[in-house]
């Protein structure tokens, strides 16, 4: 085996398959971090798998001298080509050859100083091969389904948990498209407008479908191109096939679980439920939370299996957020404005992480709260608002109460959070 190719088109592909082969891998899965290329005609075939997810990438060689296969450490490739030529050497062609049971590599732009490396050969891989069958399929950006699916896996419950919190759910509507994720305890619905109607089998109801969170991450790197398009299809509840046709990758995702997801809309949209409804700016909040943070005390955590929570109290113009007992202890208040749909004031108890979350989750100016019960969900979304213009001003008309309307945006993502009071014990679905 013997081809030239452009340094920056086998760089960009070995990444995309160090992703797979090296993350998220099958607890009994022995042959992971292998990367196999094999030179068929005019092409050079990348493939990988870690024994969930298989995928094949097919780039086109400059050109080939000679056919053939080799296995290589998808590691120790990847920062050999990275830093094969040096900084400035993305526009150079790599030659490969395979001999004496490794994989010798040169830069030819080279002149007058050697530039290769040699990288030894494994004897062993998983083969597999990529048949993509028919299902429900639906083709979308690759850009932005790459974004949300990076954008709300972290989502997922840290430790194995109940299989349905370590899995998210894409939700597939004709006029929009929504990735959900969750512990059971807090849950992110990150939705974008579809810029065409996507064909759904429940015109109503729209399509659910559920992918492991880890496996979504992977996914959503490999498939992080620019101007081009995705297309995911499922057979069946069990598999999903990713291809990107401009960029010749194809990905096949097995052994979905099949699971229920939890019935998230019961309460993502709940805004009608509303007592009050509270506007604070996201970066007041980030200070105050950061204070919050500074208090924690670890040890007592550990000993108690809880987790760092504060009490969150809105009233006159302002949220409070105090934590008044333990070994350390703070009070910080922001200014808010509160608007009363059927009360004037509102106290609850939240934990530190999901108000923490919720305000890095993006870069709007504010974050509005509709906090529906003290004991149980609260609701709250980022936002930027429109500018106030006296008794015209544009209100939300999502809550029977006069605050300002948000600023809508089609090309952005809309990112709402539901989470339970940390006084609540049960989750609720």
């Amino acid at each position: 085996m013997k081809f030239q190719i452009p340094k920056k088109s086998i760089v960009d592909t070995m990444d995309r398959m160090f992703e797979v082969a090296t993350k998220g891998i099958r607890a009994d899965f022995k042959l992971a971090s292998r990367v196999k290329i094999e030179v068929k005609g005019s092409s050079v075939l990348f493939s990988a798998t870690n024994g969930h997810l298989n995928a094949i990438m097919e780039v086109e060689a400059q050109s080939v001298e000679s056919e053939g296969s080799a296995i290589v450490d998808a590691g120790v490739g990847r920062e050999i080509l990275r830093t094969l030529g040096g900084r400035d050497s993305d526009d150079h062609i790599i030659e490969v050859e395979e001999k004496d049971q490794s994989l010798r590599l040169k830069d030819v732009n080279t002149t007058g100083r050697a530039k290769t490396a040699k990288l030894s050969t494994l004897s062993q891989d998983q083969p597999f091969a990529i048949k993509v069958k028919k299902g429900s399929s639906y083709t979308l950006p690759a850009s932005e389904v790459s974004s949300s699916l990076f954008a709300t896996w972290k989502y997922r419950h840290p430790e194995q948990y109940e299989p349905k919190y370590q899995t998210m759910c894409i939700h597939f509507l004709e006029k929009e498209t929504r990735y959900v994720c969750g512990d059971g305890m807090r849950f992110a619905v990150l939705s974008r407008k579809n810029a065409s109607d996507l064909n759904v089998n429940d015109k109503d109801a729209g399509d659910k479908w559920i992918l492991p969170a880890d496996q979504a991450a992977i996914i959503a790197n490999a498939i992080s191109f620019g101007d081009t398009n995705v297309t995911l299809t499922f057979p069946d509840a069990k598999q999903c096939f990713v291809e990107v046709p401009d960029a010749g990758l194809t990905l096949h995702l097995k052994g979905i679980p099949e699971i229920d997801y939890p019935k998230y809309d019961n309460h993502a949209y709940r805004f009608d439920a509303a007592k009050v409804v509270i506007d604070v700016a996201r970066s007041e909040l980030l200070d105050a939370l950061a204070l919050v943070k500074s208090v924690r005390d670890k040890d007592a955590e550990k000993q108690e299996n809880a987790f760092h929570c504060f009490d969150f109290h809105a009233s006159d113009g302002a949220i409070c957020l105090e934590v008044p007992k333990g070994k350390y202890q703070c009070k910080v208040e922001c200014d808010a404005e509160i608007y009363k749909v059927s009360e004037d004031s509102f106290d609850s108890c939240y934990s530190w992480l999901f108000l923490n979350e919720l305000a890095a989750a993006s870069g709007h100016e504010y974050i509005r709260f509709f906090a529906n019960s003290p004991e149980g969900i609260m609701l709250a979304q980022p936002m930027d608002l429109v500018a106030k213009d006296g008794d015209k001003t544009e209100t939300d008309d999502r809550v029977d109460a006069d605050c300002p309307a948000m600023v809508e945006n089609s090309n952005e993502p809309d990112i709402i959070f539901f989470f339970s009071a940390a006084v609540e014990e049960e989750d609720e679905e």
